[in-house]
């Protein structure tokens, strides 16, 4: 008698057996894949076994779920009707054992049918010895394209894993300097001549020998050459996420890199943001040149060392950013635009006029700004510093946002909206004070309609002090008196009569 011959009570009986070895057993979905005739008989088993497993980690705050307003689903996750189970749109694994509930995970996304976000977090994750280092890996493989095949879904890879491999980059470089090719030197023949000039030499007084160097090509020659993934992945067949953040390394070494070319250049991505991947100048100048993104609209790029050149070839191939954020980013070169006559600032204005949305630190913003009618849809001005400071008492020098202010008080409307990552850090409050001390007009920022501060009205002792002898001055103000009010109240009050164009501070936590 075959297995196939037995009812279907006798089957469900068996297939309890299968179920009771923690922590996760695969006997029971191996046995289903055999044949049509199990996969229906115990599909409703294995889909109960892995919905009161997705509890489990809900309660050990593994998983978890929220529906569009952000409200978390019940840990009860198998108890719930079908209808709420497929309701969730957010998802966020906490992976940390791939043995404890990742098929379990793997099969919710596979499934999910209003999936909008994934968020991956490998904050705990190991990849152990090498033995178990390719199972692994593919394990981890196998969840990422589940996410990237998914329509529609904005995928989020947080933290670093252990390191995967010891090769470092992806690419091996190779330095060298132009050879400098010399005339050859005339042949001297030797005779009684050339050895009486020796020794009359010899009689003449020493000097000091000059050297002639010959003049050397400081050009540099980089040469790539790309390196073999130790540990190969597949690649996904149909990428469909339209948003990826990226805040790891891994995923750009030389075993996860073509994975993520291929998914950046072939899925209708409109959301890219990058962050935390140590790779040097030359590596994200040759990973760039290879991205194509034409659904691009929102670029973020943060602790990255990428050259400003380089973000300029990669911006001319992308015409429909709206929103760009270079906020962690560290300027490496002369991040300067220059008139309109040079390729630069023409490329900017051509190929980005309608963006809404520019966020950065000031040596980034005061250069893409500098000339008055680009970018002219602009609506938002983000200040960000280049550090991870939020409220330090020292701040660096290219952190104070003085020629951001210059360049915002002489640009023409539409108004725009400000926001500033601290009000201390961006140096706004003396800078008003020193202009309001040069003019007499009482809207130093005329384009800015709208200011955002992240960390509230956070001020050191000299800016207050300097601010309360400014009050002391201009104390037949109605709006200044000697009443005790709180600090922040005063300086709301005087950045409101300084830019009179201002409608309304808000106070606001920040973006991530």
């Amino acid at each position: 008698m075959s297995i196939l011959d037995l009812p279907n009570e006798l089957l469900n009986e068996i297939a309890k057996y299968t179920t009771i070895t923690p922590p996760y057993d695969l006997s029971l979905p191996r046995l289903s894949l055999t044949c049509q005739h199990l996969y229906y008989t115990y599909r409703p088993l294995i889909l109960q076994n892995q919905d009161r497993k997705i509890s489990d980690l809900m309660k050990d705050y593994f998983v978890s779920l929220s529906d569009e307003e952000g409200i978390a689903h019940s840990n009860k996750y198998d108890q719930q009707p079908p209808t709420m189970r497929e309701a969730y749109l957010h998802l966020t694994y906490r992976v940390a054992d791939l043995n404890r509930g990742f098929y379990c995970v793997h099969s919710l996304i596979l499934r999910s049918k209003r999936l909008r976000t994934v968020v991956l977090n490998f904050g705990e994750f190991t990849w152990q010895t090498v033995v178990l280092r390719v199972q692994r890996l593919k394990r981890i493989t196998a969840l990422v394209n589940s996410c990237i095949e998914k329509p529609g879904v904005n995928l989020t890879i947080l933290c670093e894993p252990d390191k995967l491999d010891d090769l470092g980059g992806p690419y091996e470089f190779q330095f060298s300097y132009p050879a400098v090719v010399t005339q050859p030197s005339k042949a001297v023949t030797r005779g009684s001549f050339a050895n009486f000039l020796k020794i009359f030499r010899r009689l003449l007084p020493r000097t000091s020998p000059v050297t002639t160097l010959p003049i050397s090509n400081t050009e540099l020659l980089v040469t790539a050459v790309d390196k073999a993934p130790k540990y190969p992945v597949p690649l996904p067949q149909h990428p469909q996420i339209t948003g990826l953040r990226i805040h790891s390394l891994t995923f750009f070494l030389s075993s996860f890199l073509p994975l993520t070319i291929h998914t950046l250049n072939t899925a209708p991505i409109t959301t890219l943001r990058l962050d935390k991947a140590a790779l040097n100048i030359y590596t994200w100048s040759r990973i760039l040149a290879q991205l194509t993104m034409p659904h691009l609209t929102e670029l973020a790029i943060g602790k990255l060392a990428i050259a400003f050149p380089d973000l300029e070839a990669f911006s001319q191939r992308h015409p429909l950013i709206v929103h760009l954020d270079t906020s962690r980013n560290i300027p490496i070169g002369v991040v300067r635009v220059p008139p309109q006559s040079i390729s630069w600032l023409s490329s900017w204005t051509t190929f980005f006029p309608d963006l809404t949305t520019l966020i950065g630190n000031a040596q980034y913003i005061s250069s893409l700004l500098e000339h008055p009618t680009s970018f002219p849809a602009l609506q938002e001005v983000g200040l960000r510093f280049t550090s991870d400071r939020r409220l330090s008492a020292e701040f660096y020098p290219a952190d104070r946002c003085d020629s951001v202010f210059d360049l915002l008080a002489h640009r023409p409307s539409p108004k725009i909206s400000l926001t500033l990552e601290s009000l201390q850090g961006c140096g706004l409050v003396p800078w008003l004070l020193n202009r309001f001390a040069n003019t007499t007009s009482l809207a130093l920022l005329p384009c800015v309609q709208q200011l955002y501060l992240e960390n509230g009205f956070d001020l050191s002792d000299d800016v207050l002090a300097q601010f309360k002898a400014w009050r002391k001055l201009h104390g037949d103000n109605p709006l200044y008196t000697e009443t005790e009010e709180e600090n922040h109240n005063d300086i709301e009050q005087f950045i409101l009569f300084a830019c009179d164009n201002v409608e309304k501070i808000h106070c606001r936590p920040q973006q991530n």
